[in-house]
C-alpha cells in the first residue's frame, strides 16, 4: 500500500460525512434511438454516500418541445447502483457507501432506463431531469447546498426521420485531483453512429421554467472557466489544468456539453454536471508523455504528436508511454478502444514506465473518433490518475473499376465503390449533360 493524500485530508473529508445528506455530486443523461420516434433514456446520478438512505426505485424526466408547455413526464426504473469512490482497491471496503466503516468518503452511481416516444414535428426535443435533493456546495457557483437544485437534459434535434443515439460517457466517476500537480483528464466520450463530436464547456443548471435555468457563476469563474487556468480540447474532450487552489470540504463543478454533427448539421446534445476535488497529496500522480505518441509505423499519417490522419484499409502502430515519478509504483491501464474501433488492439509493456501499444487497421464505415488511455496507480487511499487521448480521423476510400474501351455510340456504367455520396466531374473533355452523356452526376453508377 502506498500513502497518496496525507491523513489531515482524509479526516477533512471524513469531517463533511453527517453535513449533506443527499447531495448530488454530479449527472449525465443519454439516449438511445429503438427506431421512429421511441427513444430508450439512460439517467446516471452520482451521489455523495454520507447518506445511506438509497435513492427511490424510480425517478421522472419531463419531454418538452422547443421549450413549451408541449410535455410530457417518463418514468424511469432504476437499473443498477454501483460505488465508483476512487479509493485504491484495499481502502475500497472502507468507505462510506454501506460496505465497510465508512472511514473515507464515497461516490455511488444510480443509473435508471426507460422509454419515451417524441412526436414528428422538426425541431428540438429536450429531455430533463430535475435532481432528486440538492447539488452539493461547491467553490466556482454561488450560493449552492440546500438551496439550490441540480438539473441535467440531453437534446434530441429531428431534423429527419433518421435515427441518432447520443454520445457515451465512459469514465464514471466524480474524480479527484492533486493540488499544484499537473491534471489532464477525459471523460471519455464515444459516438456509437460515428458522429462527429464537438466538446464545450458551459452552464450548470437547476430547475426553471419549462426548460431549466443557468446558474451563477462566484466571483472569479465562469462556464467558461470553472476552474483557473483550465483548458479544454473542443476535439478530443481533453481537460488540463493545474490547480492551486484546495478545495476543502467542497469542489469545483465543471459542466461540459458535448454536441453531435451529422454531415455538418447538429442532430444532438448531451451534458455532463460532476464535480472536482482538490487534495493535497504527498506523491504525484502518473504522467503522459508530452512528447506524444511514439514509434509510429503503417500507411496512415501521423499530422501531429496527438492526431492521426487514414482512409479506410490503412494501418497504424504506435507506442505512449505512461510514468509515476514514484519508482516501486504500479500502473495499470483502461482505454476506450474496442467501444470505438473494435477490431483494434492495446497492448501493454512494464508497469512504470508503462508503454501501450496501439495498432489498428480501419474498416469499412469507420469514421474516426477520439481515443482515450487512463492510467491509474497503486496510490492508497486514493489513486492517481491521468488521461490522454488521440485524434484518429478516418476518411472514406473510393474505388473506381477498371479503365474500359468502348467504340462510338456505345454505352457503359461506371462503377465508385466506398462512400454514399459520389458526385462526378469532368477533367477534361465535353461537359456532363445528364440525360445526354450522363444518366446521373450524383450517384455511384452512372450510364455514360
Amino acid at each position: 500500500m502506498k500513502a497518496g493524500y496525507i491523513i489531515t485530508f482524509i479526516f477533512l473529508l471524513f469531517s463533511s460525512i453527517d453535513s449533506y445528506g443527499s447531495h448530488i455530486v454530479g449527472a449525465n443523461m443519454r439516449y438511445e434511438c429503438l427506431g421512429g420516434n421511441e427513444y430508450k433514456i439512460i439517467l446516471n446520478v452520482f451521489r455523495n454516500c454520507d447518506e445511506q438512505t438509497p435513492f427511490l426505485p424510480t425517478t421522472t424526466v419531463r419531454i418538452s418541445y422547443e421549450c413549451s408547455d408541449i410535455s410530457s413526464n417518463i418514468t424511469l426504473n432504476q437499473v443498477f447502483v454501483e460505488e465508483v469512490s476512487q479509493l485504491c482497491e484495499e481502502d475500497l471496503p472502507l468507505s462510506s457507501c454501506g460496505s465497510g466503516t465508512g472511514q473515507y468518503p464515497g461516490v455511488t452511481l444510480y443509473q435508471y432506463e426507460g422509454t419515451a416516444t417524441i412526436g414528428d414535428a422538426p425541431g428540438e426535443y429536450r429531455i430533463n431531469w430535475n435532481g432528486i435533493g440538492y447539488r452539493s456546495p461547491t467553490i466556482n457557483l454561488d450560493n449552492t447546498g440546500d438551496d439550490e437544485g441540480f438539473s441535467i437534459y440531453a437534446s434530441i434535434f429531428k431534423t429527419s426521420n433518421e435515427c441518432n443515439n447520443s454520445a457515451v460517457l465512459s469514465n464514471l466517476w466524480a474524480p479527484y485531483f492533486c493540488l499544484n500537480q499537473p491534471a489532464n483528464f477525459n471523460f471519455s466520450v464515444f459516438d456509437i453512429d460515428q458522429d462527429s463530436l464537438v466538446y464545450s464547456f458551459t452552464n450548470a443548471q437547476e430547475p426553471g421554467g419549462f426548460c431549466t435555468t443557468d446558474l451563477s457563476y462566484a466571483s472569479g469563474y465562469s462556464s467558461d472557466s470553472p476552474i483557473s487556468g483550465i483548458s479544454l480540447n473542443p476535439l478530443t474532450g481533453q481537460v488540463t489544468f493545474t490547480p492551486t487552489v484546495f478545495s476543502g470540504l467542497d469542489a469545483y463543478t465543471v459542466t461540459l456539453r458535448v454536441d453531435e454533427y451529422r454531415e455538418g448539421v447538429l442532430i444532438g446534445s448531451s451534458f455532463i454536471d460532476i464535480q472536482f476535488k482538490v487534495l493535497p497529496c504527498d506523491q504525484p500522480p502518473p504522467q503522459g508523455s508530452s512528447s506524444g505518441v511514439e514509434d509510429f509505423t503503417g500507411t496512415a499519417e501521423l499530422v501531429s504528436p496527438f492526431e492521426i490522419n487514414m482512409c479506410t484499409g490503412q494501418s497504424f502502430c504506435f507506442d505512449y508511454i505512461f510514468e509515476s515519478p514514484i519508482p516501486d509504483a504500479t500502473l495499470e491501464l483502461e482505454s476506450n478502444l474496442n467501444a470505438l474501433f473494435p477490431s483494434a488492439t492495446v497492448t501493454t509493456t512494464g508497469s512504470n514506465p508503462l508503454t501501450a501499444t496501439v495498432c489498428y487497421t480501419a474498416d469499412p464505415g469507420d469514421n474516426g473518433g477520439v481515443l482515450v488511455l487512463d492510467v491509474h496507480d497503486d496510490s492508497c487511499p486514493v489513486s492517481g490518475i491521468t488521461s490522454m487521448s488521440v485524434l484518429i480521423n478516418v476518411s472514406l476510400s473510393v474505388t473506381l473499376n477498371d479503365d474500359i474501351i468502348i467504340c462510338s455510340g456505345e454505352n457503359t456504367t461506371l462503377q465508385a465503390t466506398g462512400d454514399d455520396f459520389i458526385n462526378w466531374e469532368v477533367i477534361s473533355g465535353d461537359p456532363i449533360v445528364i440525360g445526354t452523356n450522363f444518366s446521373c452526376a450524383n450517384c455511384p453508377n452512372p450510364i455514360v
